[in-house]
């Protein structure tokens, strides 16, 4: 879980879009490691992969809440965070 625990941005977001709140999952990561993220997207099954190459930064993306509640949460419920993004995820997941 290395990958989501980096400081780089917020793996767990919650946007409030007009009233509505929004869940996404991102995982952020240099440009050069683009296979990494096609990779996850391959395993799980889900999610979209977005480049700013002006900033040479992707991105892995899940927003829908039945993929999340379905694949993401167990995985994070079985594999423990061991930093302050733990908590950032106790908070996505009761949202």
């Amino acid at each position: 879980m290395g990958i989501t625990d980096s400081d780089f941005y917020d793996s767990f977001c919650i946007e409030n879009i007009k009233g509505n709140f929004r869940l996404k999952y991102k995982i952020s990561q240099n440009i050069y490691n683009l296979r990494l993220l096609y990779s996850i997207k391959t395993t799980l099954g889900y999610g979209r992969v977005l480049k700013l190459e002006s900033k040479k930064l992707a991105f892995f993306i899940i927003t829908d809440r039945n993929i999340l509640k379905e694949q993401i949460f167990p995985i994070f419920d079985k594999y423990l965070l061991y930093s302050s993004k733990y908590f950032s995820y106790l908070r996505f997941k009761e949202v």
